[in-house]
């Protein structure tokens, strides 16, 4: 089985030209449409389609961006936008539909991803997430402090417990916007997926940030847990045992 992009709507665009306001300084909801191929249905993915610019901008005014469905381009280009995705859904296949979603998932927000059924609800049994360290490659990020508090680029590696016991390694990629946006090729979608940008350097904020955006995450089972983490970044060792060492 495999994805096909069905209809995609921009908003916050010019209804006569469909064009932004400023073609190299947008931020924009999306909704992409997607469904099996050769099928009729189709569920909605919400994502952010943005340039470096606005970028910058952003994480000025709020410290920091997650790079959680979001897709950046140096210039606002709907055909650029529709054929990323496209291809994007070309190489989204399994063996049914959800293991289809389960990857559409790193794309957009699912429109089923807050649904809880009314025996199930959020808090009772199930597992969440715990915070229990954070590494760059070589330290604790307690320990680390780029040469440029404007211009870094490093991985950052989150060790995650569920209520279970199980646990994974969530791999992410934190930057200055400014280093990102020097570097994004004209003509091309990136995808965001697995960054955190900010306007510069800060080691406490950067911590705090990730453990309440880890510790809030539920899931009614690990699995759940783990689709819900990998929407932020690479999950590393992500079938853990209970009680096992990461």
């Amino acid at each position: 089985m495999r994805a096909a992009l069905k209809s995609l709507h921009i908003s916050d665009v010019d209804l006569d030209t469909g064009l932004p306001a400023d073609s190299e300084d947008f931020w924009l909801p999306v909704q992409a449409d997607i469904g099996p191929e050769g099928d009729a249905t189709a569920e909605t993915f919400a994502l952010t389609f943005g340039s470096p610019r606005r970028l910058m901008r952003e994480c000025e005014a709020g410290g920091m961006v997650w790079g959680r469905h979001l897709l950046l381009a140096r210039r606002f280009d709907r055909a650029l936008l529709q054929s990323y995705l496209e291809e994007h859904c070309r190489i989204c296949t399994g063996s049914d539909w959800p293991e289809i979603v389960a990857k559409l998932r790193r794309l957009g927000e699912w429109e089923f991803a807050t649904y809880q059924p009314s025996a199930q609800p959020a808090g009772a049994g199930g597992s969440f997430a715990k915070l229990l360290s954070l590494r760059t490659s070589n330290s604790e990020l307690s320990d680390y402090w780029p040469a440029e508090d404007m211009d870094f680029s490093f991985d950052l590696v989150a060790s995650i417990a569920g209520t279970d016991g199980n646990r994974a390694i969530l791999r992410l990629s934190v930057m200055s916007a400014a280093a990102f946006a020097a570097g994004v090729p004209d003509n091309a979608v990136h995808a965001a997926q697995g960054n955190i940008f900010m306007a510069s350097y800060d080691r406490a904020a950067l911590a705090q940030a990730v453990q309440r955006r880890v510790e809030r995450l539920w899931g009614d089972s690990w699995e759940a847990l783990l689709a819900k983490l990998g929407e932020y970044g690479a999950l590393m060792d992500p079938g853990a045992t209970p009680g096992g060492r990461d």
